[in-house]
């Protein structure tokens, strides 16, 4: 009964909701201010029931609660389904505006949401569960709490729902004007030119939200904007395949402090916590590249690989089992190649001769080391190698981040030049140490990497830095890859 009246409530108010003024510019509906009205009075009726009778009267609480929840979610529901088949953007292109029901509907789930948050502390359980052991108080709060907690869920989702609508609708519009204004930055334009037109549709469709939504809301479009921005930044620089000059990187932190001011929006935006985010951390990160040497330049790609080759692992050409050491005693790096399964068809009558080429990187680090190779094996798409590298390696080049083994796949052919099968890339950081060969066999760690043919359509900010630089190691390194993705490409 409780139920089917709430929802007759809800229907009532929303069919005659109007529009209410807050203030100069912010609106909600006269429905959100009824669902409000009727909580109180709700509330109200619990408060003369606890002063009249209070242990008599304590049963009815619960169902009191129950009625709130229900007319709150009913509403919530009713407002989402109000947009459900109306167009909630306008279509024009280059712009975005938000209509007005859409604002209102917002601050009405918000206006509603606000004093949802506050009805346990209006409840005032602890004197009304003053008579009650504390074994019986304590369930009738979790119940209470459940059913609270439901109902800011369902309203949390409808707000969501809608703030996610926003955002995406933005979010496209939002990669473009970021295009734009980082291929400005990448053809020599100034800071202020090259992000003219990002800022002015910020400022353009900020202004319209921060003025019409509730600030609560504002704040949460804002923060997933702002995330947005820097997420389509770092995508668009990883996935950069041109050249860029080197004040490109100084320029792009430049532009970042701007953004990042424009978010602060005279005090009325985000906090600075909210700004200093897991987003902006990542993207400065990738940033601060341009000031490392280049050979830390080349560990940081390595590195980049190495999580890359996790994601993609899918597309792996195959995959090779390694176990690694360190000795001690011996100064000495144990790489035994233990063997590769699930390798493609080489050759013209299918199978292939493989054999693998071991390499360290980065090279100048290693240059005592020269690249090494197994014998290869005939006819074999999963062949057993067992072959032990002995690599005569410092423990702190070993253990050094980014620090990697790079073991290449090769066809071998007699007649013809060999072929490139795959690259696996292997974390050295995280060698177990042993003490010398007699306790070797405890520790020694053994894995299966995928084998991935690299492609330079993508290419990574480091490479990027790197390209843009004239020294040797630079110079070496973006020749070496440059050449693998060629071959690589050949494959395909």
């Amino acid at each position: 009964m409780a139920e089917f009246e709430a929802l007759s409530l809800v229907k009532k108010v929303v069919q005659i909701n109007e529009m209410v003024k807050i203030d100069e510019n912010v609106s909600y509906g006269t429905a959100a201010v009824d669902v409000v009205k009727t909580m109180d009075q709700i509330l109200k009726l619990w408060h003369q029931l606890r002063i009249l009778n209070p242990l008599d009267n304590l049963f009815l609480l619960p169902r009191l609660v129950a009625i709130i929840v229900l007319i709150v979610k009913h509403f919530g529901a009713a407002m989402h389904l109000k947009l459900k088949d109306k167009p909630l953007f306008s279509e024009e292109e280059g712009a975005f505006f938000v209509n007005e029901e859409l604002m209102v509907i917002l601050n009405s789930l918000e206006h509603v949401h606000q004093r949802m948050r506050q009805v346990k502390g209006d409840l005032k359980l602890r004197e009304a569960f003053c008579s009650l052991s504390p074994e019986e108080a304590g369930r009738t709060e979790a119940e209470i709490d459940s059913c609270l907690q439901a109902a800011e869920s369902a309203m949390s989702h409808q707000s969501s729902n809608i703030l996610d609508s926003i955002v995406k609708q933005m979010y496209r519009d939002l990669w473009v004007n970021v295009k734009t204004a980082l291929d400005k930055l990448a053809s020599s334009q100034g800071v202020d030119d090259a992000l003219a037109g990002l800022l002015s549709y910020l400022a353009q469709n900020l202004h319209v939200l921060c003025k019409e939504l509730l600030h609560e809301s504002f704040i949460l479009i804002i923060t997933e904007l702002w995330s947005s921005v820097l997420e389509v930044m770092l995508s668009l620089i990883e996935n950069n395949e041109s050249s860029v000059g080197p004040d490109y990187f100084t320029k792009m932190d430049a532009a970042i402090q701007m953004i990042k001011i424009f978010f602060l929006f005279d005090g009325n935006g985000l906090s600075q916590a909210k700004l200093n985010n897991e987003a902006l951390r990542d993207l400065q990160e990738e940033l601060s590249v341009y000031s490392e040497e280049s050979i830390d330049v080349v560990r940081r790609y390595f590195r980049k690989e190495m999580k890359k080759a996790k994601r993609q692992s899918s597309a792996s050409v195959g995959t090779v089992t390694v176990s690694l050491v360190y000795l001690e005693d011996v100064r000495e790096l144990h790489l035994t190649l233990i063997e590769a399964k699930d390798l493609p068809d080489m050759d013209t009558g299918g199978g292939c001769d493989p054999y693998f080429c071991l390499s360290l990187e980065p090279a100048e680090v290693f240059s005592q080391i020269k690249s090494q190779k197994t014998s290869h094996v005939p006819k074999a798409k999963s062949p057993t190698f067992n072959h032990l590298f002995k690599l005569p390696l410092s423990l702190a080049d070993v253990e050094r981040a980014g620090t990697v083994a790079l073991l290449r796949c090769v066809d071998w052919d007699r007649f013809t030049a060999d072929d490139f099968i795959g690259e696996a890339i292997l974390d050295l950081s995280s060698v177990p140490v042993a003490e010398n060969s007699a306790v070797a066999k405890e520790l020694v760690r053994e894995v299966t990497i995928p084998l991935l043919r690299p492609a330079g359509d993508s290419v990574p900010i480091p490479f990027q830095v790197l390209k843009s630089r004239s020294d040797g190691v630079a110079r070496r390194f973006v020749k070496q890859r440059t050449d693998l993705f060629e071959m690589a490409k050949e494959q395909i």
